[in-house]
C-alpha cells in the first residue's frame, strides 16, 4: 500500500486530471465517501446535529460535498466558515440549497462564541479545515477556533477528520497543539507519511482509507509503503511435505555475556519459531548450561571467555568462520556487550574481507561496529542493521531529536548511503533499502516497549533469512509478524506487562494465520 507526501499527492490529483478525471470530480466522490463513513461509524443520522469546520481549500471543499449529502439524509448541518472561501464557491452554494445553514464565523465579532455553542449542541463534528495542506504551526484566528470546538465539544461527540486531522504535518507528523483529536480520520486515496510517523499517528484516530476514484498506475514512482498482511503473507517462506531441517537454512547467533545470557536465547528461539531449521548459539563457555536451559533445541558453539566475557576475540571470531559455511543467517550482536575483546570478534568477523551469510546486525554489534572508521564500506553489503533510536543515533552522528523528527529521510538517506537494509525500529518501524524504497510498520504498540523484544525482531528476521528469504523481504515479514505477535498478545494484556518470551511463543500462529487467511 503506497504512502505518499503532501506534493506527491498534489502531482497525482494534477495527473488525475490529465487522465480524464478531474480535481472536481475527486472531491465530490471525496465528500460522498467522507459522509458515507460517518454514517457507517454514526449510524442512523436523521435528525443528528452536525458541524462541519470548512476551511479555504479543497478540504473544505471536501467538507461541503459530506455536508450536502448529510442534510439530504435528514440531518441538521452547520457549516462554519473558519477562512476565506473562494469569491465562486459552488459546493458552498450546493449546501445552502440542500438546508445546510452557513455560519461565517471569521465574519462576525461574535462568531467564535457562536461557533463554540453549536459545538456544545453537535453529535458530530468535521474538521474540513486544512487535511493536508498544513506544513507549519497553525496561526490564529484557525487555531482560536480550532480550540474553541475542543473545549466546548461533549465527551460523546463523534469528531471525524477529512484526509488529515488539521495540525498535523502530512509529511512529518508533526502535531500542533491546537490539533482537534478525531476518533476517525476519513484517508482519501493514499496513506499519508504523517498517518504512520509520531507523534501524529497517535492523533488521527481509527484510519479508514476510501476510493476517490484515481486512476490505476499513477503511483508507480512512490517508494514508500505500508506493510500488508497480503503484502506479509506473500513472503512467508514455502513448507513442501517432503522437506528436512536442511530444507529450512541453518541461522548461527553470536552474542551473550554475564549479564545478557537471555538476549541471544530471545533471538535463537525466534529465529527457531520463525522457522529456521536449526540454530546454533555462539556464546562465552560461562553461560551455555544457562543458554541450554532456555533453549533446549539449539545447538550451542561454546567460546572461552572469563567471567562470561569473550577471552580471545581474534580466536573466537576464527571458531565461528570454521563453522560458517554450513550456516544461511548469521546474526551478531545480541548481548555481547562492548569489551575490548568483543571489538575485536566483530572487527574479525564480519568487518574483515571474509565470506559471511546474509548478516544481521543488532543490538551491541551496532555499538561496536559505529566506533570503526567508514564501517559501512567495510561490512558486507548482504547485511541488515536493526537499530533502535539510540542505536541509529551512535551510527550517524546525527541526535536521538534529528533522527525522531525524520525518521523516514533519516532511514531513507543513510540505507542509500551505506548500502544496507535498515529496519529503525521503534513506533512504526521502518524498513529502508538501498534503492530508496521504505516500508512502514501500522503498528505503534506500548506493550511491545520491553527488554528482549528487540532480540526477538532480530532472531525473526533471521530465520526468515535462513529460509531464502532476501534481505528486505526477511526485513518486511520479520517487521510485520513481530508487530502482529505483539498485537495479539496485547489485547490480552492490555498495553503493559507483554514479555519477549511470550512474544516467541506467539510467532508460530501469525506466520500460520498469514498463510491461512491473506493475500493480496
Amino acid at each position: 500500500m503506497k504512502i505518499v507526501t503532501s506534493s506527491e499527492m498534489a502531482d497525482i490529483e494534477e495527473r488525475s486530471a490529465d487522465c480524464g478525471v478531474s480535481i472536481n470530480v475527486l472531491m465530490d466522490n471525496a465528500g460522498q465517501m467522507v459522509a458515507s463513513e460517518i454514517e457507517s461509524d454514526f449510524g442512523p443520522i436523521i435528525g443528528a446535529k452536525v458541524l462541519a469546520l470548512i476551511g479555504p481549500g479543497n478540504n473544505g471543499s471536501d467538507g461541503l460535498v459530506a455536508c450536502t449529502k448529510l442534510a439530504k439524509q435528514g440531518a441538521k448541518v452547520t457549516a462554519a466558515i473558519l477562512a476565506n472561501r473562494p469569491e465562486l464557491d459552488d459546493r458552498l452554494q450546493q449546501a445552502i440549497f440542500s438546508n445546510v445553514d452557513v455560519l461565517e464565523v471569521s465574519e462576525s465579532s461574535k462568531g467564535a462564541t457562536v461557533l463554540g455553542e453549536i459545538a456544545a449542541s453537535s453529535h458530530v463534528v468535521i474538521d474540513a479545515v486544512l487535511g493536508t495542506g498544513a506544513s507549519r504551526p497553525l496561526l490564529n484566528p484557525i487555531s482560536m477556533y480550532l480550540k474553541t470546538v475542543e473545549k466546548s465539544v461533549k465527551d460523546s461527540t463523534f469528531i471525524v477528520a477529512v484526509d488529515l486531522p488539521s495540525g498535523v504535518n502530512a509529511n512529518t507528523g508533526s502535531v500542533d497543539e491546537s490539533v482537534l483529536v478525531p476518533q476517525l480520520t476519513v484517508v482519501l486515496g493514499y496513506l499519508k507519511i504523517g498517518h504512520l510517523t509520531q507523534p501524529g499517528a497517535a492523533v488521527c484516530g481509527v484510519l479508514r482509507i476510501v476510493d476517490i476514484g484515481i486512476p490505476e498506475g499513477l503511483d508507480s514512482q512512490i517508494n514508500v509503503n505500508m506493510i500488508t498482511s497480503g503484502h506479509a503473507a506473500s513472503l512467508v517462506p514455502k513448507r513442501l511435505v517432503d522437506s528436512n531441517k536442511g530444507t529450512f537454512g541453518r541461522t548461527m547467533v553470536v552474542g551473550g555475556s554475564a549479564n545478557y545470557s537471555g538476549a541471544p536465547a530471545f533471538a535463537g528461539a525466534a529465529a527457531a519459531r520463525a522457522g529456521a531449521g536449526l540454530v546454533t548459539l555462539a556464546v562465552p563457555q560461562t553461560i551455555t548450561y544457562t543458554i541450554n536451559g532456555l533453549v533446549p533445541e539449539a545447538t550451542l558453539l561454546p567460546l572461552d571467555d572469563g567471567d562470561g566475557e569473550i577471552l580471545d576475540g581474534w580466536s573466537s571470531a576464527r571458531s565461528i568462520y570454521k563453522s560458517l559455511f554450513k550456516y544461511s543467517a548469521l546474526l551478531v550482536g545480541c548481548g555481547l556487550g562492548t569489551s575490548r575483546q568483543a571489538r575485536i570478534l566483530i572487527d574479525c568477523l564480519i568487518l574483515s574481507p571474509i565470506d559471511v551469510p546474509l548478516l544481521v546486525v543488532d543490538a551491541d554489534g551496532l555499538n561496536i561496529i559505529s566506533k570503526f572508521y567508514k564501517w559501512w564500506d567495510r561490512l558486507p553489503e548482504h547485511s541488515i542493521l536493526t537499530p533502535h533510536v539510540g542505536e541509529m543515533s551512535r551510527l550517524t552522528g546525527l541526535s536521538v531529536e534529528q533522527i525522531q523528527s525524520d525518521r523516514l529521510g533519516v532511514v531513507q538517506a543513510y540505507a542509500k548511503e551505506w548500502r544496507k537494509v535498515i529496519v529503525l525500529k521503534g513506533a512504526n518501524t521502518l524498513v529502508g533499502e538501498p534503492n530508496g524504497t521504505v516500508w512502514i510498520s501500522g503498528v505503534a504498540n506500548p506493550a511491545l516497549a520491553s527488554a528482549g523484544t528487540g532480540d526477538v525482531l532480530s532472531g525473526i528476521i533471521s530465520g526468515f533469512a535462513s529460509q531464502g528469504l532476501g534481505l528486505a523481504d526477511s526485513a518486511v515479514l520479520g517487521v510485520y509478524v513481530h508487530a502482529a505477535a505483539g498485537g495479539v498478545i496485547s489485547e490480552r494484556t492490555g498495553p503493559s506487562g507483554l514479555l519477549a518470551s511470550d512474544l516467541v511463543l506467539e510467532i508460530p500462529n501469525v506466520v500460520s494465520f498469514l498463510r491461512k487467511n491473506c493475500s493480496d
